[in-house]
């Protein structure tokens, strides 16, 4: 089961590798979001990797509360309910997809429309959810006092997420329309947080950290 959740999340939420093959434009994306717009004929490649992606975090999260005990003690809550945030936006995201693709539209206006809205909320919520998730998955550790290797990569996977999501923020800014390369490396990020969390769910909450290390 754990190797299935974890196997499914890093499958269906990275199926932007398809973009390539899929993209109709005649210039590459400028948002990973694009691939699934209504203007896409793949759009529901793209679209239903997110859905599977994110119906798989609620699971993950459902089970982790008591799954994730002996690992992170009372952090599995909070925990839990970062990564259900998560969940919840994705599948918003996928439901509110962009309209149109503006690298191939130049007269698209996607925020204009309850779906852009819907999708720019959710995915923003997605983001905030994952870096909320490692920061909490962090502080968990630490209390929990898991072996230095465990919590150093954690704090390493924190930190390398938190500056993917600066640099994309920033290219959102300064640059709209040329963050597809920042997002994916966080799509990539998140995914792999959300596989080390399904591999680490347990039945077992005796409370014992050493156990789940």
């Amino acid at each position: 089961m754990r190797r299935l959740l974890a196997a499914g999340v890093l499958l269906a939420y990275n199926t932007w590798v398809l973009g390539p093959l899929l993209w109709s434009g005649d210039v590459p994306p400028g948002y990973l979001s694009e691939l699934a717009a209504d203007d896409q004929p793949w759009q529901w490649v793209f679209r239903g990797g997110d859905l599977i992606t994110g119906v798989l975090l609620l699971a993950i999260a459902a089970l982790g509360v008591r799954g994730w005990r002996a690992w992170l003690g009372d952090w599995s809550t909070a925990v839990a309910l970062a990564l259900a945030a998560c969940g919840v936006g994705t599948v918003a995201d996928a439901l509110g997809n962009m309209p149109c693709a503006p690298t191939t539209n130049a007269m698209c206006q996607d925020t204009t429309t309850v779906s852009g809205l819907v999708h720019t909320i959710a995915s923003g919520t997605v983001g905030a959810g994952f870096l909320m998730a490692t920061g909490l998955l962090v502080l968990g550790l630490r209390d929990r006092g898991a072996p230095h290797p465990q919590l150093r990569t954690a704090l390493v996977g924190a930190g390398a997420l938190g500056v993917v999501d600066v640099v994309t923020l920033t290219a959102i800014v300064l640059a709209p329309g040329s963050q597809v390369w920042p997002q994916m490396g966080q799509v990539l990020l998140s995914s792999l947080l959300a596989a080390v969390l399904a591999l680490r769910l347990t039945r077992r909450s005796d409370g014992d950290a050493r156990l789940a290390a």
